[in-house]
This record gives structure tokens, C-alpha cells and sequence, in this order.
């Protein structure tokens, strides 16, 4: 574990892909997938990348093709469920392939682990966060791994050497119990089958819900997670000035990251507790301020 949000745990993990000296490849299909090719170029790593408009699911096809040129990449990293966009990557059909091609595996698990079922076997090294979907205080970050780690490398800052982490058992650094605290009071009694069945129960009845407002929906073709929900909004509305008024009626919708500026987006993440009856009046919300108004305008012009 280490003090820092998940964007720490993904640079201990191209820390430990710069020790590995051989090249690779990283698929990206949204901002965090982007992310991860910016951060493996900071630590100088070699990596061709893959690259798919954001929305949209990867080609494996392609993937397999990266991988049979030679020099055959000998570790892939990508992300699980990419927050910009909902999507969720195929876990089982990358891990087949990283496995058939004998390449290191890495995923970036911060928005998937604690909101669908996620299974690390085979998988080289993989970040979680203490927010998102383990429902706790941020600021906690974790990076997993089940191999027997080098001794510590000055090549790497000590605060990022993950075998620094493991000849302490964990512990190297000063940390905080109170966040540690708080991690732990979020996941120890949480019915986990239960909490991803409810979670995929209301994604599919709220998903349905806003195709019939006539919103577009972010990666509607291809899987998404049933925590994250992203709508493309029109030229006439403003995703930043929707967002203000959906907060002034009770409602925190994620619209203020810069991605979500920038392509008029606004998300509604079900990471938290959420029942059926507030999302009925986040919807009676989302008519009153996107469609009521615009009519009125198109009314008065």
C-alpha cells in the first residue's frame, strides 16, 4: 500500500516494467488507457501502443497481431474498466492472450475492483485505489503481485520501488491509520455477490431510462461497467453548466474533469450507495433542466 491516489500505484508499476529492460505494449481506449502510455514514456519504457477511439472496445484480433510482430511484446498493460468512458475491457480474452504469447500482464483495476467481480489470476502486477469502488477515503493506493520481487533497485526512487515495500513488510514509510482505518471499516462486512448483482440491477434500469429521455450513451456498443454511466450531450447543451444545475438540486454527477469538458460529457457513477428512488428524481432532474429548458427556447425563438 502507499500514500497517493491511483496514478502513484500506475507509476510503481512502470517503475517495476522499466526493470524488466524488454519492450511492450499498452492498449487505450479512453483517458486512463492515454494515461498509462503517458506515464510508461516518463519512465523511458519501449512499448508500441494501441490505440482505439474512446468508446469503443479493442479489436483482439489486432491485439493478437501486435503481439505475433517481432519483437513479440513481453508485457502488456492496460485498464480494466476505463472511467472516461464506462467501458469495460474483456479481462478473460487479455488474459488468454498475454498468457498464449507468454507476456507480463498489468491492469489498472482502480474503477473495477469493488464494483464487478475481478479475478487477478495470471495477471503480473495490478492497481486499486482506496476510493472509487472500495467506497473508502482516498488517498490510499495499492499495487498487487503474487512474484518473488528483485532486491530493492537504486534505478528506481525509493518511494516507488515496490521490493522496497516488500523487504518491509509493507510498510517503509510513514503512513496514515486513519485512512487505513477507514479502508478497512468500508470492506470488511460488504456482501460482495450482492453488491455487483444490485449494481448491475440498477445500471439496467437506469441506462434504459436515459435512451428514453433521448440521451447517447458512452460505449453503448460495446460492454460497460454497471458503476459508470457516461452521456454524450449535444452541441445545445453545455455538460458543465448541466452539471452546476443538476448540483444545485442535490445531485453530484462527475462533469468537471477536463475529458469530460472537453467532449460536452457528463457521467453518473453508481460507485457509492444509491438507491432506485434517488435516481428516479436525478432523472425528473436531468428532464427538467436539459429538455424543459431547451423547449422553452426553442419556444421563445
Amino acid at each position: 500500500m502507499f500514500l497517493g491516489s491511483g496514478t502513484l500505484a500506475n507509476d510503481v508499476v512502470a517503475g517495476q516494467l522499466s526493470l524488466e529492460g524488454k519492450p511492450g505494449l499498452i492498449l487505450s481506449n479512453g483517458e486512463f488507457g492515454e494515461r498509462l502510455i503517458e506515464q510508461a514514456g516518463r519512465f523511458s519504457l519501449v512499448f508500441d501502443a494501441l490505440e482505439v477511439p474512446w468508446g469503443e472496445g479493442f479489436d483482439l484480433a489486432a491485439v493478437r497481431r501486435a503481439f505475433e510482430r517481432r519483437p513479440s511484446p513481453a508485457w502488456l498493460w492496460c485498464v480494466h474498466c476505463e472511467t472516461s468512458t464506462g467501458v469495460l475491457n474483456p479481462l478473460e480474452q487479455i488474459k488468454a492472450l498475454g498468457s498464449e504469447f507468454e507476456a507480463r500482464l498489468c491492469l489498472d483495476c482502480i474503477s473495477s475492483i469493488g464494483t464487478v467481480p475481478v479475478d487477478l489470476a495470471g495477471v503480473f502486477l495490478a492497481t486499486c485505489a482506496s476510493g472509487k469502488g472500495l467506497r473508502a477515503y482516498p488517498g490510499v493506493s495499492m499495487v498487487f503481485y503474487n512474484h518473488n520481487l528483485e532486491t530493492a533497485s537504486k534505478a528506481l526512487p525509493r518511494y516507488l520501488d515496490l521490493s522496497n515495500y516488500r523487504a518491509q513488510q509493507g510498510v517503509p514509510f510513514t503512513f496514515s491509520s486513519n485512512l487505513l482505518h477507514a479502508l478497512h471499516a468500508s470492506v470488511k462486512r460488504v456482501p460482495w455477490e450482492k453488491r455487483f448483482a444490485e449494481l448491475v440491477e440498477l445500471a439496467g434500469w437506469l441506462r434504459p431510462k436515459l435512451r428514453e429521455m433521448g440521451f447517447e450513451l458512452v460505449g453503448d456498443q460495446t460492454e460497460t461497467s454497471p458503476a459508470v454511466v457516461t452521456v454524450a450531450l449535444p452541441e445545445e447543451l453545455n455538460s458543465t453548466k448541466i452539471g452546476a444545475l443538476i448540483q444545485e438540486s442535490g445531485y453530484l454527477l462527475s462533469y468537471n474533469s477536463e475529458y469530460l469538458r472537453r467532449r460536452n460529457w457528463f457521467q453518473i457513477c453508481l460507485m457509492g450507495d444509491c438507491a432506485r428512488e434517488k435516481l428516479v428524481s436525478l432523472l425528473n432532474a436531468l428532464n427538467r433542466v436539459c429538455f424543459k429548458r431547451r423547449a422553452a427556447r426553442v419556444a421563445a425563438s
